[in-house]
């Protein structure tokens, strides 16, 4: 009777978990995971799916990032075949794993996006067939992939999207009034774009908006990422009235170096510390396999890398950091509080949280920027844990403990000490004395090179000439260099910044014989991280001299959310040196 039962029973949880009406996940760690549509042909690709499934739910990551395209269902002759769809979204059915779907394509036959009315119409059509199909499996539907690029937009126009979003948002409405519709889906955190699209009637027609806030710049902290999702908070703020931001794709790519895949997992523990700190909803890593780049938590097969379907998968570094995270933060798949920073004195940043939102279990995140290693104080408390990003347990030695770049999970923190936690003491605020470039006197080093600072000029490529990394500087041991009668240039990582505001640059420079054209200047970007706006440029820097403070005051553009430093020579005979930059917010 026992060995009937059992199989009774297995029939019983499956047909409850196939009948149960899916919601949208309580917990804020998911990842673009398990994209069958990209391997259609492969030879038992559900048993694969299945696999890639049991990875996410063992690192805590229950929410996956759909994909089914209009041409995915939508056949030549004007019909609809549903076969693979269905197939796909059974897989969030059978699992403990929830969804959201990106909704990309024009019609069969048309190419571009959906420009004209009768275009929008048609995807208007698909989004309310695909929504009334699988409204009981997935409750949220992103509208477009990337709008703000040519990729997926050639000649973005914020107000072509927004006619695009307003039909899609009535369709998926009238087959679905409880369903979440998500804008924007920038390429960056293109604030503009943003905000031009909710003026242009996108407000009421989204539920959330979101954005892929890659970085140029390393870690999320080098990059600004607190910065970046402020002005993106604000950029859907109308009226006191604050859309919930998502954060649909974001990672970091490795080599073939196990440094590489170090600081992948140092950086995935920092943007899910960081975002959560700011408020986003949910946060979706790219990708769960590796791509053609190598974004993903675990290995790729050695003869179809592409697409991270394998049978013989190796977790990255990556992967066993969320894992741990999640584990400390969300046990029970509940989203964590973030109570505010905690002062650990000098450059640490200290995130305090409650796992599950219970006020019984703070958990502490701390690190410190790349390059700074620190000792602090704790609490002393029995059972006070701390281990890094590493998987490494960090030695806690009379309530002291050593902190670097390398994040730390530190449980166990006493109850009582959680007053200190406070969102006032703001470690990332800007005040118009705080420097806001990274490695300033170009002492830090990375891969025996210049860390933060790029060779050659952004977005033109080459331009790396009579270029070098200094062993001489004002105040350290180095500075950059620029040299030679061929262009040659350095800039810096993007710098966060926002539109509007004047900003106050300032420079060291020493010029040796130097002649032609030399200078330090500022080069503005729009959100997206490509699109140049325009440059704000020093007078020429020629001759013979010493050390000599240069500067200048400039306005950033309405559109601009990122900003380069360049230094920039050509024609030079000479040589000139740049040191200890600045630049200050106003």
């Amino acid at each position: 009777m026992k060995h009937l039962l059992l199989p009774l029973l297995s029939l019983m949880i499956a047909a409850s978990a196939q009948s149960q009406v899916k919601t949208l996940p309580t917990s804020p760690f998911g990842v673009c995971g398990l994209k069958p549509r990209y391997a259609q042909d492969m030879p038992k690709l559900w048993d694969v799916v299945d696999e890639l499934g049991n990875y996410m739910l063992d690192a805590g990551l229950t929410s996956d990032r759909a994909e089914i395209m209009f041409g995915d269902v939508a056949t030549p002759d004007g019909g609809w075949d549903w076969t693979f769809a269905d197939k796909a979204v059974d897989v969030y059915k059978k699992r403990p794993i929830s969804a959201f779907c990106l909704l990309l394509g024009n019609a069969p036959g048309r190419k571009g996006p959906p420009r004209t009315d009768e275009e929008r119409r048609l995807y208007a059509d698909y989004v309310f067939r695909i929504v009334t199909r699988y409204k009981d499996t997935i409750k949220a539907w992103e509208i477009w992939n990337e709008p703000n690029i040519g990729n997926f937009w050639d000649n973005p126009s914020p107000a072509e999207y927004a006619a695009l979003l307003k039909a899609a948002y009535a369709a998926a409405k009238k087959a679905d009034p409880t369903c979440t519709v998500i804008a924007c889906s920038t390429s960056g955190a293109d604030t503009s774009f943003i905000r031009e699209t909710m003026a242009q009637g996108g407000w009421d027609a989204c539920d959330a908006v979101s954005i892929h806030p890659y970085s140029m710049a390393g870690s999320p902290t080098a990059q600004g990422l607190p910065e970046i999702l402020r002005s993106a908070c604000q950029a859907v703020t109308h009226n006191g009235v604050t859309k919930p931001l998502w954060i649909t794709e974001i990672g970091w790519t490795t080599d073939t170096t196990r440094q590489s895949e170090l600081a992948q997992a140092e950086y995935a523990v920092q943007t899910y510390t960081i975002s959560l700190a700011e408020g986003i909803r949910y946060v979706y890593w790219f990708t769960l396999g590796d791509w053609g780049e190598k974004w993903g938590l675990i290995a790729g097969r050695k003869n179809e890398p592409d697409h991270g379907y394998t049978s013989t998968y190796r977790g990255k570094p990556a992967l066993y950091a969320i894992k741990r995270l999640t584990a400390a933060l969300s046990p029970n798949n509940k989203r964590p509080k973030f109570l505010g920073w905690v002062p650990l004195g000098g450059e640490a940043k200290a995130f305090a949280f409650l796992a599950d939102g219970d006020t019984t279990k703070p958990v502490l995140i701390a690190w410190t920027p790349y390059g700074v290693t620190q000792q602090v104080s704790l609490p002393l408390a029995l059972g006070l844990k701390a281990t890094d990003a590493h998987g490494k347990t960090v030695t806690i030695f009379q309530s002291k403990m050593t902190l670097t770049h390398v994040p730390v999970v530190i449980t166990g923190w006493p109850v009582g000490n959680l007053n200190k936690a406070s969102l006032k003491t703001d470690p990332f605020e800007r005040t118009p004395t705080t420097n806001i470039v990274v490695n300033p006197s170009m002492e830090i080093e990375d891969r025996k090179d210049v860390a933060f600072w790029n060779r050659g000029a952004f977005n033109e490529g080459g331009k790396e000439a009579g270029i070098a990394w200094a062993e001489t500087g004002r105040t350290g041991k180095r500075s950059l260099s620029i040299g030679g009668t061929a262009e040659g240039a350095w800039h810096s990582v993007p710098i966060p910044v926002r539109p509007g505001r004047k900003y106050t640059l300032t420079a060291w420079v020493k010029p040796t014989g130097a002649t032609g054209e030399n200078a330090v200047r500022l080069d503005w970007y729009t959100g997206n991280l490509w699109t140049w706006i325009k440059v704000d440029a020093m007078d020429n820097i020629t001759g013979d001299g010493d050390w000599r403070q240069v500067k200048l005051i400039a306005q950033a553009p309405a559109n601009a959310d990122m900003v380069r430093i360049g230094f920039r020579g050509k024609g030079n005979t000479g040589t000139v040196l740049l040191d200890d930059v600045s630049l200050t917010e106003e």
